[in-house]
């Protein structure tokens, strides 16, 4: 069940890669099946990879189109010990007119996460995700503006 030091390296290099836009760079590194875990609703979701890596490349690519120069930093840190690999994202963009958030349109937004990669067999089998529910509430309405479909 362990994680080779170099599979949480790659790992942690393809998420640099997604951030700078390349939407499918984790895509492959995805077990067939995995559990996702929200802070905002404190449940647990069991997934297929697959059915994962289409929503998270939707979810992007409705973040770019809803808001114009949207940018996503991250800062990655590799934890051999417990087989994890942490992501600290910082979300920014600038809202078009979304017409879920009256007074929206020009509205700067700065989101921030956590999400811990757990590795198994040098695969993702678990994505813990920390985040306000608040800007989850945001960051939902502006999926759905930029048109999210799986």
């Amino acid at each position: 069940m362990d994680a080779s030091p170099d599979r949480l390296s790659e790992i942690a290099d393809k998420l640099r890669v997604r951030a700078s836009g390349v939407l499918d760079a984790i895509d492959d590194c995805l077990a067939e099946e995995l559990v996702v875990w929200h802070s905002f609703d404190n449940r647990e979701q069991r997934i297929r990879g697959s059915l994962r890596a289409a929503h998270s490349r939707a979810k992007l690519a409705a973040f770019h189109r809803a808001m114009p120069g949207f940018t996503r930093t991250i800062t990655v840190v590799e934890c051999p010990a417990t087989r994890t690999v942490i992501e600290l994202a910082g979300w920014t963009g600038t809202m078009r007119d979304v017409p879920a958030i009256p007074g929206g349109t020009g509205v700067s937004v700065d989101f921030k996460s956590v999400t811990i990669y757990t590795v198994a067999e040098d695969m993702i089998t678990r994505i813990d995700i920390f985040d306000d529910p608040a800007s989850s509430r945001a960051m939902a309405e502006l999926t759905a503006f930029g048109g999210m479909t799986v």
